[in-house]
C-alpha cells in the first residue's frame, strides 16, 4: 500500500525527502515529543482541527501515523 501522506511525514519528522515504507517503526526516526507537536500542527493547519496531545495514539509505524493523517479526510 502506497504512503499517501509522504511529504507531510517528512515535514513532521523533520527529514528532507526521505522515502520509506509503511511497515518501518517510527523510533527509527526522530518520533518523540517535537514530532508529535508537528502532527498536531500539521492537522490544525490543514483540517482546523485542535487535537489534545494527551488523545493522540500510541503510533508505532509510518503507515500507523500515514493512517491516522488520512482519517482527518
Amino acid at each position: 500500500m502506497k504512503i499517501i501522506n509522504q511529504s507531510a511525514i517528512n515535514e513532521i519528522l523533520g527529514l528532507e525527502d526521505d522515502v520509506f515504507e509503511r511497515s518501518q517503526n517510527l523510533d527509527e526516526f526522530d518520533w518523540d515529543s517535537l514530532a508529535m507537536v508537528m502532527l498536531q500542527s500539521h492537522i490544525d493547519e490543514k483540517y482546523n482541527i485542535q487535537i489534545d496531545p494527551d488523545s493522540l495514539p500510541d503510533l508505532k509505524t509510518i503507515g500507523c501515523l500515514d493512517d491516522f493523517i488520512n482519517s482527518f479526510e
